[in-house]
C-alpha cells in the first residue's frame, strides 16, 4: 500500500500536521471543551470511524502488545480522572472517514495543499518513533550474530502477534533501524514489496550504503533488489531492427558435447539388441543441451553473443508461482504468447522457470504431451530410446523484422536427467529446444557432428 504523506490542518492554521496527529488534537480539544467521561466521550467518537483499533482507549486497558498503536505518552486526562490514548494507525481512507465525522462536530478539517509531499527515501522509512521493539527481538537482535537466527526469530513473533500489515511494517522498520543487515533488509524489503508495500520496499532497497553483511547477507539483498528495484523489469537485451522492407537474418548455433536422444519403434516382442538399423525405427529426437555448451547468436552477420550457456544465465531460475507480483506481471504477456502455441496451450504458467539474471523464460515440458508417437507406440513394449553422445554443431535460423535475445525461450524435458545421468559436477542440461515467440520452433539443423558413443534404452522420456 503506498503512503499518503499529506498534512492537515485547520483553516486558520498556517502549517499543517499529519493525519495522526490531526485526530490527537481533535480529540483532546473536544475532550476539554465538553468536559465528558469516557463513557459519553467513546459515544461521540466511536471505534468503527477508525476501524478495527478503536479511535481511543483507556490507557490502563491497552496491553504491551498494542502500545505502539496508540500515542501512549501523551495520555488526555478526562473530568473523571480517566487518561485515554488516542489511536495513531490512520489511512486515507480511515481518515476521511474521520473528517466527514469530526466536520459533524464543526472541526474543518481540509488539506495543507502547500504541504510538501515528497519525501526522502530515509523519511520514508524511519519506523514511528513511538515504537518500541518487543524485548524478546531486541534480545535476539543482540545475543545472535546470525542473521538467519534473527530472521527465525522474528517468523516466530509475527506468526503469534502481529495481526495486520501496519504493524508488520513498523515492526520489520524498527528491526532494521536497530539491526541494519543487508541479508535482514533484503528479506523485510521483500516481504513488505510482496503485501504491496512498494515505496518502502524501495525505499528500503535504495538505502543500501547504510547497511552491513557478509557476502552472503548481500547475495540476499541483491536478490531482493531485482525483484523490487523497477529497473530490474526492462529489457536487459539489446533490440535489432531491419532497416526499411528488409528482414533481419538471425543464426544461432551451439557448439559442443551433448546427447541426442531418439524416440524409437519396435515390435513388442522384439529384443532391442536384435535390430540391425535403429534409424529406420527413429519417429522423434531431441537433444540435451548443456551448460558448457558453447553458443553463438547473429544478426546479419553480426555476433551479438558468443559464450557458453551458463553466462546466459538460463537455468538460473525461479519458479512461476514464488514470483513477485510485478515479476509475474513483467512476464504475463510472453506466457499469453506461448500458450497461443499448439505444443503449449495448456501448459500450467505456474510451472514455469524465470532466470533470475535476466527473465529469459524456460518451460519444463515433456515433447511428447499430446503427440503422435503414443498412437505409433501405445505399449511400453513398443517403444525405446537411442542415445547417442558426441561433439555436435547444431544451428536454427530465422528471419524477422526486429530481435533481442529476450525474443527467445526455451524447452526442456524435465525427465531427461533420468535417462541421461549426468556426471557429479556436471555439466548439467539446460534445454532441448528452442522457440522465438512470434514464429515458434527453431529446427536444430546438425552441420556436423562425431558420435562417440550410442547407448540403447527400454522407454522413452515419456515413460519416465
Amino acid at each position: 500500500m503506498a503512503k499518503d504523506f499529506t498534512k492537515y490542518k485547520f483553516e486558520d492554521w498556517e502549517k499543517g500536521i499529519a493525519k495522526s496527529r490531526m485526530v490527537q488534537k481533535v480529540v483532546e480539544h473536544y475532550a476539554s471543551t465538553m468536559d465528558m467521561n469516557y463513557e459519553e466521550l467513546k459515544e461521540q467518537w466511536w471505534d468503527d470511524i477508525q476501524g478495527g483499533k478503536g479511535i481511543i482507549r483507556k490507557v490502563s486497558e491497552i496491553d504491551s502488545k498494542n502500545e505502539r498503536n496508540y500515542y501512549i505518552n501523551a495520555p488526555i486526562t478526562l473530568k473523571d480522572g480517566t487518561k485515554i490514548a488516542v489511536c495513531n494507525q490512520w489511512g486515507k481512507e480511515n481518515f476521511s472517514n474521520f473528517i466527514l465525522h469530526a466536520g459533524l462536530l464543526n472541526y474543518k478539517i481540509i488539506a495543507d495543499v502547500a504541504e510538501e509531499n515528497e519525501v526522502s527515501d530515509e523519511e520514508l522509512t524511519k519506523t514511528n518513533i513511538m515504537y518500541k521493539l518487543p524485548d524478546v527481538i531486541t534480545n535476539n537482535l543482540k545475543d545472535y550474530s546470525n542473521p538467519d537466527e534473527n530472521i527465525f526469530a522474528v517468523y516466530k513473533y509475527v506468526n503469534e502477534h502481529i495481526t495486520n500489515d501496519d504493524d508488520l511494517e513498523q515492526l520489520y522498520l524498527a528491526i532494521i533501524e536497530f539491526k541494519p543487515d543487508a541479508q535482514i533488509v533484503g528479506q523485510y524489503a521483500w516481504e513488505l514489496f510482496e503485501k504491496g508495500r512498494v515505496e518502502v520496499a524501495v525505499s528500503l532497497i535504495k538505502n543500501k550504503a547504510k547497511y552491513s553483511g557478509d557476502d552472503h547477507a548481500w547475495k540476499c539483498f541483491k536478490s531482493s533488489e531485482r525483484d523490487i528495484l523497477p529497473i530490474s523489469f526492462t529489457n536487459p537485451f539489446k533490440v535489432y531492427e531491419a532497416k526499411d522492407a528488409a528482414n533481419l537474418n538471425i543464426t544461432i548455433n551451439i557448439h559442443g558435447r551433448m546427447h541426442q536422444v531418439f524416440s524409437c519403434t519396435k515390435e513388442e516382442d522384439v529384443n532391442i539388441d536384435h535390430i540391425d538399423d535403429h534409424y529406420q525405427n527413429i519417429f522423434d529426437w531431441i537433444y540435451k543441451i548443456d551448460d558448457d555448451n558453447l553458443m553463438i547468436i547473429e544478426v546479419d552477420g553480426e555476433k551479438i553473443f558468443e559464450g557458453s550457456l551458463s553466462e546466459l544465465g538460463i537455468r538460473e531460475t525461479e519458479f512461476g508461482y514464488d514470483l513477485s507480483k510485478p515479476k509475474r506481471k513483467y512476464i504475463t504477456p510472453k506466457l499469453e504468447k506461448i500458450k497461443q502455441i499448439k505444443d503449449f496451450c495448456e501448459f500450467d504458467s505456474d510451472e514455469v522457470w524465470v532466470s533470475k539474471e535476466n527473465h529469459l523464460l524456460l518451460i519444463p515440458q515433456g515433447r511428447l504431451e499430446g503427440d503422435r508417437g503414443l498412437e505409433l507406440a501405445p505399449n511400453f513394449n513398443n517403444r525405446y530410446s537411442m542415445i547417442n553422445y558426441g561433439k555436435y554443431n547444431l544451428e536454427a535460423s530465422v528471419k524477422v523484422k526486429s530481435f533481442a535475445i529476450s525474443d527467445l525461450f526455451f524447452q526442456l524435458d524435465p525427465c531427461m536427467d533420468e535417462l541421461v545421468l549426468e556426471p557429479e559436477g556436471g555439466p548439467y542440461y539446460n534445454f532441448s529446444k528452442i522457440f522465438h515467440y512470434e514464429e515458434g520452433e527453431l529446427e536444430l539443423e546438425i552441420k556436423s557432428d562425431k558420435v562417440m558413443d550410442t547407448e540403447f534404452k527400454e522407454g522413452w522420456l515419456y515413460d519416465l
